[in-house]
């Protein structure tokens, strides 16, 4: 769920009216009154699933709508329960149809982490232990059938950018060359993910995916594509995000914490340039996936808004890919090819 904006919901669909049916069914959570409930939208995020929030005398909670061909409902109740069997603040569920693709749950207010990080020092100092403390969690939530973050998945997500990014966004040809500096590149990067100790792994743990609650805790949203996988990713999701970029001293101190942090917990210990290795490649894999999933997001489904953060993705990947000499084929051609697309794409 992102975007949170509380925009009152300007027209209805058949999904949008059989869900306030249903949530008004749900007789311990809202009115039956319906025509004192009031509908808002809160978000479209970046899937087929829609978010509203349903006022009514009795309460105000959040309604999901996950059509159940495209987006079943089953992971993120799962997942949700693991991560509050664990400590983590993921919503209360009230009710949910697995065969309608309805979920009530609760509601987290409207101040994103996203909106702590912008207001003060002060603000994104709180907004970080509240995330530290959470990834923390993360070390105690059960994986136990979790899917695996497997080296098919890893290249499955990484084949986004060359096909929705640099083939058709950008309309680039890919020659036999680049191909095989792919291959080795996505080879490294793989190796990399997969030596590192393996969790839970959110894979979306972002600013807009993370809310600033009133009880001083964070809550956790976007949850239900939860795997067991590399300790680096939610890190370098949440210091390298897509959405904001911070001071590089700022990444530096707050990776130095996780670090300890995960060593405490785990007993693990490894030198800090196997960690900064292991957290800048971990970001390289995660931004070539988002570059290919934000093109897809404006081509595919008609989500232009996605194309503005592309730029903070490909200056991370030319940030860390410059740092080492493995990854030279990446940088060169984000500064002959990639650039120089982008700016006839932008003219």
């Amino acid at each position: 769920m992102s975007n949170i904006d509380s925009r009152p919901d300007v027209g209805s669909d058949l999904r949008q009216i059989r869900l306030a049916e249903w949530a008004n069914s749900l007789t311990e959570t809202v009115s039956h009154d319906q025509d004192r409930a009031s509908l808002e939208t809160v978000s479209d995020d970046a899937s087929f699933r829609r978010y509203f929030r349903l006022r009514t005398d009795a309460a105000v909670i959040v309604l999901m709508d996950a059509p159940p061909d495209k987006e079943p409902i089953a992971p993120f109740l799962d997942i949700g329960n693991r991560l509050l069997e664990s400590g983590s603040r993921s919503p209360k569920i009230f009710g949910a149809d697995q065969a309608l693709g309805f979920v009530a749950m609760e509601d987290f207010g409207n101040r994103q982490f996203a909106e702590a990080i912008r207001a003060s020092n002060k603000d994104r100092d709180d907004a970080f232990d509240r995330a530290a403390r959470a990834l923390a969690r993360f070390q105690r939530v059960d994986t136990k059938a979790l899917p695996i973050y497997s080296r098919k998945l890893l290249i499955d997500e990484t084949s986004l950018y060359p096909e929705w990014f640099l083939t058709q966004y950008l309309g680039l040809s890919l020659s036999m060359d680049f191909w095989d500096e792919w291959s080795c590149l996505n080879d490294s990067l793989l190796d990399s993910a997969i030596e590192q100790p393996q969790m839970f792994v959110h894979r979306d743990f972002h600013s807009r995916n993370l809310m600033m609650l009133d009880d001083g805790e964070l809550g956790i949203l976007d949850f239900q594509d939860g795997v067991i996988g590399p300790v680096t990713y939610d890190w370098v999701s949440l210091l390298r995000d897509c959405y904001f970029q911070y001071e590089a001293d700022f990444v530096d101190f707050q990776l130095d914490r996780l670090i300890d942090q995960f060593e405490r917990a785990s007993g693990d210990t490894f030198n800090r340039g196997c960690w900064r290795q292991w957290f800048d490649w971990m970001g390289v894999q995660r931004h070539l996936k988002c570059a290919g999933i934000f093109a897809r997001l404006a081509i595919r489904d008609n989500k232009p808004s996605y194309l503005r953060d592309i730029p903070r993705v490909l200056d991370h990947l030319i940030h860390v890919s410059s740092q080492y000499s493995a990854l030279e084929s990446l940088t060169r051609r984000l500064a002959s090819e990639v650039k120089p697309a982008m700016e006839k794409v932008n003219a």
